[in-house]
């Protein structure tokens, strides 16, 4: 019997410089050195508050708190290179929405249209 993936999509709305500082201070706790590779990843998880990230290497861990309204729940994991650079890139000039694709609970990446 062969599993089925289910997909569904988490979505956000907050202040990208809020999210941006967050992932920041998350990402301190990920090392740049490790044997797991789901230790690179950051948890992304909705709460009553908004999003929480959390990050860790084992050793230290760190959750922050992102205000931010909920339109569709769920939680994944992500790594943390493909989190920061985009979320750097949108400055704080008007809040975004984020749509996260979750299949199966694993954070897929959109990929780039070819022309």
């Amino acid at each position: 019997m062969k599993a089925k993936a289910i997909e569904t999509q988490l979505k956000v709305t907050c202040r990208p410089a809020v999210l941006g500082q967050a992932l920041q201070v998350v990402s301190r706790a990920i090392s740049s050195r490790t044997t797991l590779p789901i230790l690179n990843n950051i948890l992304i998880e909705t709460t009553s508050e908004g999003l929480a990230l959390t990050a860790t290497n084992l050793e230290i861990g760190i959750r922050k708190l992102v205000p931010a309204e909920v339109a569709m729940e769920g939680s994944t994991t992500a790594p943390a290179r493909l989190l920061t650079a985009p979320t750097r890139a949108l400055g704080d000039a008007v809040p975004c929405v984020r749509r996260l694709p979750i299949v199966g609970g694993i954070f897929e990446q959109p990929q780039a249209k070819t022309r």
